[in-house]
């Protein structure tokens, strides 16, 4: 009976484990499946936007953030897991601004799903992919 009940609440967080995986628009809905989206047009919806950039004392032409993302389903929002986003350098205030305004409901952006090349220099194991909204 043990067994049975261990069993049943392992499928069961299995499903929901899924289920959050592929909420629309976030993070987690393109990290699960990475090959799938990889140089593919993607949107996200922004919950909030880490400052500084990771790249901000840099020379770059870019700035570089970690954004948590919010996935939609049914309507509904719930948390969708992180992701790395790269801006343009003369928008990255504006970016900020925009993403950290938390009186609204959440606003969405596009880039293109890329996956670090370890000559970026900016390549983690938890974020081995990063969304480029530069171009």
């Amino acid at each position: 009976m043990k067994i049975k009940c261990l069993f049943i609440v392992s499928v069961l967080s299995c499903f929901a484990s899924l289920g959050h995986a592929q909420v629309r628009y976030s993070a987690d809905s393109y990290l699960a499946d990475p090959e799938k989206y990889e140089n593919q047009r993607v949107t996200i919806y922004i919950n909030s936007v880490d400052v500084p950039a990771i790249n901000s004392s840099s020379d770059d032409e870019f700035r570089i953030f970690r954004v948590s993302t919010l996935g939609q389903e049914k309507g509904e929002f719930s948390y969708g897991g992180g992701i790395y986003v790269k801006v343009p350098k003369s928008d990255a205030s504006a970016f900020v601004k925009r993403h950290n305004n938390q009186s609204n409901a959440p606003k969405n952006t596009s880039g293109t799903f890329k996956k670090w090349k370890s000559s970026d220099g900016y390549q983690t194991t938890s974020f081995s992919y990063y969304i480029d909204c530069t171009k």
